[in-house]
């Protein structure tokens, strides 16, 4: 349940619609709220001597000339975040839209132009002249409270889509979506296990399920996996006494009847645990970053071969893509892998999860970026360092494997497109450096 909510609210956070739409509805209630304030017979005195102290018409006209000019800003402000979108599609990929949508400033200041718009045409309608006149003195001021705000953030937002159309600017907000996934994704208890330790009574458990007859769950909807709900899963697999074997990790795309899981175990209810099984998967038409550590690795290897492609030819931005990359590497390599296997309260295996391997996210991240940088001497060099230091912050075996594949296949592609002997042996120096790392 906690894992759909959470999906949901990330989906939101990436819309443009909800935070416009909350300041929307927050100015209609400061609109109710300061109406009735100045409709309180008491306060008419304070309010008038705080307050804006013109007549009817002269609230009229300021109310009227404030709502009109916030939704021409608005307008406005919608106009820049197209044109903003259009050039950042072009310039960094279409998959990069999500930064923009998900950005703050954005969303705040598109939701407070019309939200100031909003207040303005209901307090419009409580103002009456003639015998029973009466002038919201207090809205008014706040209304034009709200204005003078708007154009303060006006100027914020401008500047702040200037900066946010930088390159750099670009990957340092997906570097640090990488590290909060990162966060997200490994162990942070340090007295919870990894997928390395396991007790002896674990491993027995974990040999039984591999070796034992297990039939297989389908899946009812086609989509890319967005988040898996494990509490579910356990829940659902004590109750039949079953352990269940995911097939699957998040952010794969999976067609109908393509299974999901397997599980051990006999059962007379296998339907029922289809639908409850499918219910724990979370299926969209894109991937999301809520539990997929791919997503964001992939959106910086986006960058980086956007920018070392031939029509644009910046490895100076494919080496920053790498900077982060190695910050993003090595704080993995000095974490814990989340377990691959979720217990229930009688400490029982109750099911299985697959999780990417250190090979898997080492290809994820380097491969297309070597491939696409190999024959420029700049790039190879930091990529061997970056290889370095994340071999530096790690012990395993298969971290080092995957790590080292990919130096080789760099010193092997640098001896055939440097022509330079020099540079063929700056390469074999980093080469060198690295395997010293590993080694020692």
């Amino acid at each position: 349940m906690w894992t759909k909510l959470e999906n949901l609210w990330n989906s939101l956070q990436e819309s443009f619609l909800f935070v416009p739409a909350a300041i929307c509805v927050a100015a209609m209630m400061l609109a109710n709220a300061m109406m009735l304030i100045d409709y309180i017979p008491s306060a008419d005195e304070w309010t008038t001597l705080l307050g804006f102290e013109g007549g009817p018409e002269g609230a009229r006209q300021v109310l009227a000339t404030i709502a009109a000019s916030m939704i021409t800003v608005a307008g406005v402000v919608y106009s820049i975040l197209m044109v903003a979108l259009t050039v950042a599609s072009s310039q960094f990929g279409p998959r990069l839209l999500k930064t923009f949508f998900r950005d703050t400033i954005s969303q705040v200041a598109f939701g407070v132009f019309n939200g100031t718009f909003i207040y303005c045409l209901l307090i419009l309608r409580t103002i009456r002249q003639g015998e029973n006149a009466f002038v919201p003195h207090l809205s008014v001021t706040v209304g034009i409270i709200l204005a003078v705000l708007c154009m303060g953030i006006l100027v914020l937002f401008i500047n702040h889509i200037s900066l946010a159309l930088q390159a750099g600017s670009v990957i340092d907000h997906v570097s640090r979506e990488l590290n909060v996934s990162i966060k997200r994704f490994c162990n942070k208890c340090s007295s919870q296990k990894n997928v390395f330790e396991l007790t002896n009574e674990e491993k027995e458990q974990l040999e039984s399920v591999a070796h034992s007859k297990f039939t297989e769950i389908p899946s009812q909807a086609r989509g890319y996996i967005q988040a898996i709900d494990y509490e579910g899963l356990v829940h659902a697999a004590k109750c039949h006494h079953l352990t269940f074997t995911v097939k699957v990790i998040v952010g794969d795309y999976i067609i109908r009847d393509q299974c999901l899981l397997t599980y051990q175990g006999a059962t007379d209810e296998h339907e029922k645990i289809v639908n409850t099984v499918n219910a724990a998967f979370v299926f969209g038409w894109e991937r999301t970053r809520g539990q997929d550590i791919r997503f964001p690795i992939n959106q910086l290897v986006q960058l980086g071969l956007r920018a070392l492609s031939p029509a644009i030819n910046d490895p100076i931005t494919g080496t920053m893509v790498l900077d982060r990359l190695e910050e993003a590497f090595v704080a993995l390599a000095e974490a814990d892998l989340p377990r691959n296997y979720h217990l229930d309260q009688e400490k029982q295996i109750r099911v299985v999860a697959r999780i990417p391997s250190y090979t898997e996210l080492t290809l994820s991240a380097f491969n297309q970026l070597r491939q696409s940088g190999n024959d420029n001497l700049e790039f190879c060099c930091r990529f061997m360092e970056a290889l370095t230091a994340i071999a530096k912050s790690t012990k395993a075996t298969e971290f080092h494997t995957a790590l080292k594949t990919q130096a080789e296949a760099v010193m092997e592609v640098a001896q055939q497109k440097l022509p330079a002997s020099t540079d063929q042996k700056q390469v074999e120096q980093a080469y060198q450096s690295f395997l010293q790392t590993i080694q020692g």
